[in-house]
């Protein structure tokens, strides 16, 4: 018997980091394995200039296991 066709709903977090010294890598770097180890992966990392020589990079991270829709029940 095959398994229901259940629709999932993809998870994502997002955080931004200055983009500088060896201290602003090691807040991405804990940020990045923080997630891994609640089961996110890494989509997306864009860098922003954000006016003068000031840039943030924004970090995009997918849920490996996405939660199934639920049909609410009623209309609103």
């Amino acid at each position: 018997m095959s398994e229901p066709n259940n629709p999932t709903k993809p998870i994502y977090v997002c955080q931004g980091f200055a983009v500088g010294g060896p201290e602003h890598e090691a807040a991405q770097a804990a940020w990045l394995e923080a997630q891994a180890a609640h089961g996110y992966r890494l989509v997306d990392r864009k860098v922003f200039h954000s006016g003068g020589a000031s840039k943030r990079v924004h970090l995009v991270m997918e849920l490996l296991e996405p939660l199934p829709i639920v049909a609410a029940e009623g209309g609103v």
